[in-house]
Order: C-alpha cells, then sequence, then structure tokens
C-alpha cells in the first residue's frame, strides 16, 4: 500500500481529490475491526485523468501492473492513451451518463487500510437522447478486504480460455454469452 502511495505521489496523483464532499459518516465494526465510515461523490473527470496520467507512467505501470496482464489485455499502453481532444468528450460523455453516483468506504481505524467499498450509480442516456432500450439501469457493486498484507496464492482453473475465445465467441454469438443484453 505504502508503494502504490508512493507511486501515485511520484505520479502527481491525489486520490483525495478523487471525491467531492468527503465525509465521515461515523464508526462502524466490520469483521470485527473497528473502522470509520467515509461517503462522497467521485470526481469522475478528476479520476479520468489520473487514470490516464498513470498509463503513461512508465514507472507507475511497472508498480500497479508489475506482470503486464493488465497491459497485454489492453493491447499496450498505446492503444489506451487518448489526445486531449479525445479525453475531454470522454469525461463529457461519462459526466452526462453517470448519475447520482456516490461511494462509501471504510477504513480501519487503527491501520487505515480499506475493509470495505460500496458504489452506485445511475446510468441513463444524455438528455435529449432518444433511446430504444432502457431509460436508465441503477447499479451497485462492493467489495471487502480482509487479511491485508498477507501472501495470496492464485492458480488459475484447469480449463482456462485465452480471452481471444471471449472476444470470439461474442463476435459469433452475442446471445449465448450476453443473452437478453446483447440486443441493447
Amino acid at each position: 500500500m505504502a508503494q502504490m502511495m508512493q507511486t501515485l505521489a511520484g505520479a502527481g496523483i491525489d486520490p483525495l481529490t478523487w471525491m467531492k464532499d468527503l465525509r465521515v459518516v461515523g464508526q462502524e465494526t466490520i469483521d470485527g475491526a473497528v473502522t470509520y465510515h467515509l461517503a462522497g461523490t467521485p470526481d469522475l473527470s478528476t479520476m479520468m485523468v489520473d487514470v490516464m496520467a498513470l498509463m503513461q507512467d512508465e514507472e507507475a505501470l511497472k508498480v500497479l501492473d508489475p506482470s503486464g496482464t493488465v497491459d497485454g489485455l489492453m493491447g499496450g499502453q498505446a492503444a489506451l492513451l487518448r489526445s486531449d481532444e479525445e479525453l475531454q468528450l470522454l469525461q463529457e460523455q461519462m459526466m452526462a451518463v453517470f448519475q447520482e453516483i456516490s461511494a462509501d468506504l471504510w477504513v480501519m481505524t487503527d491501520t487505515m487500510m480499506p475493509a470495505r467499498l460500496a458504489a452506485q450509480a445511475r446510468l441513463a442516456p444524455p438528455a435529449g437522447e432518444e433511446t430504444l432500450g432502457p431509460e436508465a439501469v441503477n447499479i451497485a457493486g462492493g467489495l471487502s478486504l480482509r487479511d491485508h498484507n498477507q501472501v495470496v496464492t492464485v492458480e488459475a482453473p484447469a480449463d482456462a480460455q485465452p480471452w481471444t475465445e471471449l472476444e470470439r465467441m461474442l463476435e459469433e454469438d452475442p446471445a449465448a454469452i450476453l443473452g437478453p443484453l446483447s440486443g441493447l
């Protein structure tokens, strides 16, 4: 965690700027650990600028993606690099689509390590745009973290398929993978 924070600082990035109106909701106990419950509104524009900066920072990529797996899946960092104009358009589109976005974070009072993250948003087409599908979609997700700084061993499943196989299946028969979502 310290190395990641150092890397972000070295790239001129402060994750605290990713939240507007960040506030302490109170203290709560999660899995036996006393935590501070924080809540706020994610600043998607600032987050996008920072992520794009990280994708252009070779030192940051070495820390955040040491195996090169994510970079490889995305076609190499050059595939993600955008011009200033493209980034501005993407920011505007994201701000128009993501509505009623909020996030909650619980951090342990003794170590300041994250214990839980929850986020929710309403996604809707920009005002004035017609849609043949749903008028809006509400999404929510959560992540619980524990056993920080412990060694983790991950073994690939015996029948693992390459990413290209999923891409092929989506091209040939999207309904087989996405079901009723394939028509959206």
